[in-house]
């Protein structure tokens, strides 16, 4: 998906809407339609068809997207190998040293969708003291992030309703021909999403924010 975001064809993504929020019993009955603002779902307690006449200020089972809104800008964290110190961070409760690995900021960063291997290296680091350590995405500094995206559109479907091209938008690829083929590209898409959210997860058919977004250049943001 990184290298999707970096040659440009990536440009969606879904995570599914939550039904757990301050104004919705967990165990109530409910359903999620979209709103007329962008960004934004209304809750009902059952199934409702004046969706229309919604706004987010009018309404007190409106809730936003928790991913962002049309402007916003979300930055990418990926895996990288950084060079990095190893140094004391405090002990354990049963009295062992604690140690991290700080990114040197200076230090060239290989990133992992380039680079999946360890970096060689002619340097000796004294005492094992310095090295190159795989950063995992959820840890990379922020000063580390090579891709801003800026959000342009939400909404809310169903999972199953994604159309072939935005299924394409989401950085799928047919691997059984090279030839355009709706089913194909969806097929893709329900194979990548079950890699993520587990088998039977496309066949519960959640409904699912989708976010569209736009890669912003670097020095730019």
């Amino acid at each position: 998906m990184v290298r999707a975001l970096l040659d440009g064809s990536k440009t969606q993504t879904r995570r599914i809407v939550k039904k757990a929020h301050d104004n919705v019993a967990k165990d109530t009955a409910w359903a999620v339609c979209p709103a007329a603002e962008s960004g934004w779902i209304a809750w009902f307690g059952e199934q409702r068809t004046d969706i229309a006449t919604f706004t987010k200020k009018a309404y007190a089972h409106g809730f936003p997207c928790p991913y962002g809104q049309p402007g916003d800008r979300l930055r990418v964290k990926e895996n990288a190998w950084m060079w990095c110190e190893i140094k004391q961070d405090g002990l354990t409760k049963t009295g062992k040293i604690k140690i991290r690995y700080e990114p040197m900021r200076k230090a060239p960063i290989h990133y992992h969708a380039d680079h999946p291997h360890k970096p060689l290296t002619t340097i000796v680091s004294p005492d094992g003291k310095w090295g190159w350590r795989m950063k995992v995405g959820r840890f990379l500094p922020s000063w580390a992030s090579r891709i801003t995206l800026e959000i342009v559109n939400v909404r809310v479907e169903r999972l199953q309703d994604i159309s072939a091209d935005d299924a394409k938008a989401e950085g799928v690829y047919p691997t059984k021909t090279g030839l355009y083929a709706a089913g194909q590209f969806i097929d893709e898409y329900r194979l990548l999403w079950e890699s993520i959210n587990g088998s039977g997860s496309w066949d519960a058919n959640p409904w699912v924010w989708v976010i569209e977004f736009k890669r912003v250049d670097h020095a730019a943001a």
